[in-house]
């Protein structure tokens, strides 16, 4: 049965300071980060929140620190799931303090986090 949901994306480099992609797996690294953090959440809160990673690149003017080909990033998805999370705001916040956390870790200046309604149909 289709439920509504909110969908969260979070776009967050990987490399401290701008010019340089150093890091070998963006990826791996990224998503470790995630795992730790999510953890240390659930244990404080006992929410926990999954998500999807994917690589991605930020592309922007190369003067303000854009290196030659993109910025590495990675992209997190991560939705309410209904038949889990009853309480929305509850997820939300949860999100944003993920956010924040992997923020500091990984030592990003800015990281974009945008919450959009979706509809979900969870099958198990």
């Amino acid at each position: 049965m289709e439920k509504k949901s909110l969908r969260a994306i979070i776009v967050i480099g990987v490399n401290e300071g701008y010019g340089e992609n150093e890091e070998t797996d963006p990826l791996q690294m990224a998503v470790q980060a995630w795992q730790e953090v999510a953890e240390e959440l659930y244990g404080k809160k006992g929410i926990y929140v999954s998500a999807i990673a994917h690589k991605s690149k930020a592309v922007y003017r190369r003067e303000w620190g854009c290196p030659a080909g993109g910025e590495d990033t990675v992209t997190f998805t991560a939705s309410t799931n209904p038949e889990y999370n009853s309480d929305v705001e509850v997820w939300k916040e949860a999100v944003e303090n993920i956010t924040k956390k992997m923020k500091d870790l990984l030592k990003q200046d800015t990281v974009t986090l945008e919450f959009e309604e979706t509809k979900m149909v969870f099958f198990d």
